[in-house]
């Protein structure tokens, strides 16, 4: 080894072995053989971040998978800052994949600098460095590219780069041209970088969706079952890798199941609860506690499904342990994704107020923040009264008292529901749905349901993991579609929440 390479190797080693971080390349020891230094570190089977981008045959990524490595990039790199550490070498080289191609393991510290000052000046090389790096996974090519060293300086200097494509969100756009602005005093450090509303969101989905169990079987409806069975989900049908179901779950079996036994022995359904989206493409019934269960409201969000009683009790919809034995309630042998239903221990008295929503019983405990908002009056919004309003991740709706549907914020997916391409910040009506009077609206991050006053109900936006509940739609689609029956004929809805990617419908029998 030369004098530069054992340098080199000792301070990679020194930095390794201060750093413990899921998204770096973990160090294990370090030996000499041969007069040669030996560094044991883990194993990244997925191969570099440059070679997965050059496999893509200049098919460029999903803006979603983009953000997700991205994130994961953020957080290491805030955990090597907070070390006093400067990487000073990062690009895709550096950075390798699992052997999913999920997460990213930073690595390759041989040059990287120890800050003797906190300030966070000094970090914004690394800064620009990721901004190449984002560029990189969004054109699948470099920033910065020249046919000798002094252009590529030139280049550099001089900041320019290619324009990035509009299949990407401005706000993404924005960032990366912040990322690699010539002024380091103008370039966000990286807590900037993780308040942006696009970075959080990525970021959320790491601590929720990352290396979780992905489940594509539906179980049966449970009004299939006898009083005794209630609690159990048996076998039933799978989805395929097409999309399409199989077996006896599809939703018009649910409903001439549900009439069945309504003229047998045992109990009607007095309510019902649908739930679709995050990976589920069709309704799927969820099962209560018993037939008599009267539910008032529902709330779903990225990873918890709840629902209020009329009896002012909260209900749990849980997952099954992984191993649990197949005769316990809910677990299923080869059926679908089982959800438990459950009470929370404590009675809610008064579930839908302020207090309660933080399950807390006692006066001593409640806790309320208070705001100060500016109201403005937002026409044609300010024209008559409001009976609804709906807020997602970047869009939101307004359902006015005389049934009129009004949409506005972002419409990159088509979640506004009209025509009109990117951002509308005026509130437009909908009028595909001008014909019946609406009901309620819930909107997700990318998409809307609405319920029409004679019970239909409608989605749009974008489709993918079964944000619509529609087996035979893949791509974003931008006007309201109509549901085929979910329990229209013998239920009518009384409450709906999206969140995210995933909606819950509560139904009682009508």
């Amino acid at each position: 080894m030369t004098k530069e390479e054992r340098q080199a190797a000792l301070n990679e080693v020194k930095v390794l072995s201060m750093l413990d971080h899921p998204n770096i390349i973990e160090y294990y020891e370090n030996f000499l053989e041969d007069k040669a230094l030996m560094i044991v570190m883990e194993y990244a089977q997925g191969g570099t971040l440059f070679e997965y981008l050059q496999q893509r045959n200049e098919l460029l990524l999903e803006e979603e998978e983009i953000l997700r490595f991205f994130a994961q990039m953020l957080l290491s790199l805030q955990h090597v800052h907070s070390k006093q550490i400067l990487h000073r070498d990062l690009k895709t080289q550096n950075i390798l994949l699992n052997k999913k191609k999920e997460a990213v393991k930073i690595s390759d510290f041989g040059i990287s600098k120890f800050l003797s000052s906190k300030s966070k000046a000094y970090t914004k090389s690394d800064i620009w460095a990721l901004g190449c790096v984002l560029y990189e996974l969004v054109s699948l090519k470099r920033a910065f590219e020249a046919q000798n060293l002094p252009a590529l300086i030139l280049k550099i200097m001089r900041g320019t780069i290619s324009p990035i494509s509009e299949d990407f969100s401005e706000e993404l756009r924005k960032l990366i041209l912040s990322m690699l602005h010539l002024d380091p005093n103008k370039r966000p450090d990286i807590s900037q970088i993780m308040a942006q509303p696009l970075v959080l969101q990525a970021l959320m989905s790491l601590y929720t969706d990352q290396g979780k169990v992905t489940c594509r079987r539906i179980p049966k409806s449970l009004s299939n079952y006898s009083g005794q069975n209630r609690g159990r989900v048996s076998r039933g049908s799978s989805i395929t890798s097409k999309g399409s179901a199989q077996g006896s779950n599809s939703t018009h079996e649910m409903e001439a199941s549900y009439r069945h036994s309504s003229t047998s022995k045992t109990s009607p359904l007095q309510s019902r609860v649908y739930c679709w989206g995050g990976g589920i493409s069709a309704p799927h019934l969820l099962p209560l506690p018993s037939s008599d269960t009267h539910i008032t409201e529902v709330s779903t969000g990225r990873t918890q499904k709840a629902a209020v009683t009329k009896n002012g009790r909260l209900l749990l919809w849980e997952t099954p342990s992984v191993g649990a034995e197949p005769s316990m309630p809910g677990a299923t042998g080869a059926g679908g994704p089982a959800f438990i239903p459950r009470y929370l221990k404590a009675s809610l008295p008064s579930p839908l107020s302020i207090y309660n929503k933080l399950a807390l019983d006692r006066e001593s405990e409640h806790v309320e923040e208070v705001h100060s908002f500016c109201p403005v009056q937002s026409l044609p919004l300010a024209s008559q009264a409001i009976a609804m309003v709906a807020m997602g991740t970047s869009h939101a709706a307004a359902i006015m008292s005389n049934g009129e549907c009004y949409t506005f914020g972002s419409n990159q997916f088509g979640q506004l529901g009209i025509p009109a391409n990117g951002d509308n910040n005026m509130p437009t009506r909908v009028l595909s749905l001008s014909k019946i009077a609406v009901s309620m609206v819930s909107c997700g991050d990318t998409f809307t349901v609405a319920i029409m006053k004679d019970g239909k109900i409608y989605s749009w936006g974008k489709a993918a993991r079964g944000r619509l509940g529609r087996l035979d739609c893949e791509d974003s689609q931008p006007a309201p579609v109509v549901f085929k029956d979910v329990g229209r004929n013998v239920m009518s809805v009384v409450s709906i929440s999206c969140s995210h990617g995933t909606t819950l419908l509560g139904m009682r029998c009508t």
